[in-house]
């Protein structure tokens, strides 16, 4: 799926860049039946558009439920640019799950900048938005720190 929102962000605007991107409840495949995955692009709020680098507040919101794709232009508070993940949501889900992720337990993936590591991970989410472990957004490594 973000191959498709990537392209309806770039119609958006030509420049847009990722901001992040959820997903669940989740079961051992992937998105459970009636699960949710957003994705957020932005526009750049300068001429850095290197991971980390400040997003504006200008949003697209792209969400699917089971296959139909929704947009939404909203504004919201500042953001990262989180550049877009070698390590793919099914890859992530596949690690966390080696590393322990209960596939039954309505977990969600989140990727994002982080702050605290210095780069795009992957957040594996409990049922009301706690994250429980982080992943590398390039390689799927557990982060341990």
């Amino acid at each position: 799926m973000l191959a498709v929102a990537r392209r309806e962000a770039s119609t958006w605007r030509h420049d847009a860049v990722l901001v992040s991107v959820n997903a669940g409840p989740l079961d051992a495949r992937g998105v459970a039946p009636g699960g949710k995955v957003e994705i957020s692009f932005a526009k750049p709020s300068g001429q850095r558009i290197t991971g980390g680098a400040e997003a504006s507040n200008e949003r697209l919101a792209l969400s699917s439920t089971g296959g139909a794709l929704t947009k939404n232009e909203e504004r919201t508070g500042k953001g990262r640019v989180a550049p877009e993940p070698n390590c793919l949501f099914e890859d992530a889900w596949i690690a966390a799950q080696r590393a322990g992720a209960d596939a039954n337990a309505g977990l969600g993936l989140r990727y994002a900048w982080s702050e605290k590591y210095g780069r795009p991970v992957w957040e594996v989410l409990s049922a009301d938005g706690q994250a429980l472990r982080r992943l590398d957004g390039v390689s799927c490594s557990i982060l341990t720190r």
